[in-house]
């Protein structure tokens, strides 16, 4: 009874009706929808508290918040690549990394990249598979 209650009434997050293998990717945004409606009124009251102590402050700055969701990897990957055409590199390699939950691997993959690209330009026989630094 109280379970029920939690789920419907206070918007709680069932994960049980998630986790039960092979869910797509809607199913599952689909189950966070309540909890987010609800956490997206509670941020507004919070944001408008922490704007007040910002300004008492002095402080010019705006709060952000990051939910974690439960996702199908591989559904959000194919959907990332799907429209790839219709996004630039660095839209995709965010996108991607936060997928994986390597979104603060971000300005070290770019680095590398370009590093491999300047090092590609500079010896058309470079490989960067199964090599390290180019070495074959």
């Amino acid at each position: 009874m109280l379970t029920k209650k939690l789920y419907e009434d206070f918007q709680a997050f069932d994960s049980a009706a998630v986790s039960a293998g092979n869910q797509t990717a809607t199913a599952i945004k689909a189950s966070y929808v309540p909890l987010d409606l609800k956490t997206d009124k509670f941020e507004s009251c919070v944001t408008r508290c922490i704007k007040g102590i910002l300004a008492v402050a002095g402080l010019d700055d705006e709060p952000t918040y990051t939910r974690n969701q439960i996702i199908n990897k591989q559904e959000e990957t194919q959907t990332v690549m799907l429209g790839a055409e219709y996004y630039d590199d660095e839209y995709i390699t965010k996108k991607l990394l936060t997928i994986l939950g390597d979104a603060d691997q971000y300005e070290d993959l770019m680095k590398r990249k370009a590093a491999e690209e300047l090092e590609r330009a500079k010896n058309p026989d470079f490989i960067t598979s199964g090599s390290e630094n180019g070495e074959q």
